[in-house]
């Protein structure tokens, strides 16, 4: 009865371990299972991220459909000293089963089924590693299909589609060039390659400002009128409590409206500079009370070479920046002068005599 009792627990330890092994066994092959599919999918989402943080600089692929064959893919930016222009995608399939004697076949076509030039899409098939590399070297304004196929049974496949997001070249003048009764612009020349898919080429959030360089010559020039003007009294009259002061015509959206309304060469020259002033009396006052002289320089009152050395379209003026399709431009603009019209010629006194 001892022996009996003994084997009854031995088959219950041995069934226990065979239930025990079958049932690590399954969750051993759920978690492989589980951990393929993640893999999966979080090389999707990875590839997902990497395209929309770089969606402007490459071309973009899309598994369209997976019927027993999965797909992972990289893209890999353009080498400078190779010959993929525009970079290239490293794609890697799973075939179910793991282990098969089937042939995996790829072919490159247009959405239309024509087949797409290998000067613009190329691929090369690693069939004993299960990865293909898909190559851009041109511009294509057509989507692309790579179809990966079982030789025995094309109904098994994944098709993978490729678009090109258009890029755009952006080019900003040289200078501003000013013509009376028209308003100063800055227009942005917009270049684009072309694409399957096509992006926003609008202008936005243009910011005008006036350069610190030129404030600085404003200043500049303001306090030299300003001590001229004390050395031309000094003969007669002492002076204190010089300074030069706040601005005039010259806020941030003053520089606004300048690209806003017709040029006026007479407004520019009569509405834009700086204030100064000091204190005076004449030597020979012995009342206490001296004055005060108030003026405000303008840049119509510049020394006329100062004058054109600054307005010679080279000199920074004017600080812009824009948005377009979410890529900041910026650069810093000088204005032409040269030809601001004449309007009168006089002279101190209209006749002489010999």
């Amino acid at each position: 009865m001892a022996d009996n009792k003994q084997n009854k627990s031995e088959k219950k330890k041995n069934a226990g371990a065979i239930v025990s092994s079958v049932l690590l066994t399954i969750s051993a092959l759920c978690c492989l299972a589980g951990t393929g599919c993640f893999g999966y999918f979080l090389g999707r989402a990875s590839a997902q991220r990497e395209q929309t943080k770089v969606q402007d600089s490459e071309p973009v692929a899309e598994i369209e459909s997976s019927d027993g064959i999965t797909v992972q893919a990289r893209y890999y930016a353009a080498n400078p000293t190779g010959t993929d222009a525009y970079g290239y995608y490293e794609i890697t399939y799973k075939v179910d089963p793991v282990i098969f004697t089937d042939e995996i076949e790829a072919k490159l076509q247009y959405a239309d089924g024509t087949d797409v030039p290998t000067d613009v899409l190329s691929f090369d098939h690693d069939a004993a590693n299960t990865k293909i590399t898909v190559h851009c070297k041109k511009v294509f304004t057509q989507a692309a299909i790579l179809t990966l196929y079982a030789k025995s049974d094309p109904s098994i496949k994944t098709t993978i589609r490729f678009d090109f997001r258009e890029k755009l070249t952006v080019t900003l003048p040289d200078s501003i060039a000013l013509t009376e009764g028209a308003v100063p612009t800055i227009d942005p020349v917009i270049t684009s390659t072309g694409g399957t898919l096509q992006i926003d080429k609008a202008v936005t959030n243009q910011l005008y400002s006036w350069n610190p360089a030129f404030i600085q010559w404003v200043n500049t020039e303001t306090k030299a009128a300003m001590d001229a003007e004390i050395e031309d009294i000094s003969f007669n009259c002492s002076t204190s409590q010089e300074k030069v002061g706040d601005l005039v015509g010259l806020s941030q959206a003053d520089c606004d409206s300048f690209f806003k309304n017709a040029f006026s060469s007479n407004d520019f020259l009569t509405t834009k500079g700086q204030k100064y002033s000091y204190e005076w009396e004449y030597s020979d006052d012995d009342s206490g009370d001296p004055n005060v002289q108030n003026t405000t320089w303008y840049l119509g009152k510049a020394p006329r070479a100062d004058f054109l050395t600054e307005f010679d379209g080279k000199s920074p003026i004017i600080d812009f920046s824009c948005y377009i399709n979410g890529t900041k431009y910026e650069k810093t603009f000088g204005l032409s002068l040269s030809a601001i019209p004449v309007k009168g010629i006089s002279t101190d006194v209209s006749s002489y005599v010999f």
